[in-house]
């Protein structure tokens, strides 16, 4: 069997998805805005991660989420 050379589904559903990149000076703002608002009730890593990640993108995104909840 040869491998496939398309890219995955998952991939090419991201490339569809538009999204803010996300300056350093402001992701913690970001992540505050989606964890600690009264709608967000302090939810946890992966509910905050998937709110952000909906409209926002920045490298280490999920890191960032968790050093910030969890610290």
């Amino acid at each position: 069997m040869v491998p496939s050379t398309a890219p995955s589904r998952k991939l090419i559903n991201k490339m569809q998805k538009l999204q803010l990149i996300v300056p350093s000076v402001l992701r913690k703002e970001v992540i505050r805005d989606a964890h600690d608002s009264v709608i967000a009730v302090h939810m946890g890593v992966k509910r905050t991660y998937n709110r952000i990640d909906q409209s926002f993108y920045w490298f280490e995104m999920k890191a960032d989420i968790a050093l910030y909840i969890k610290g």
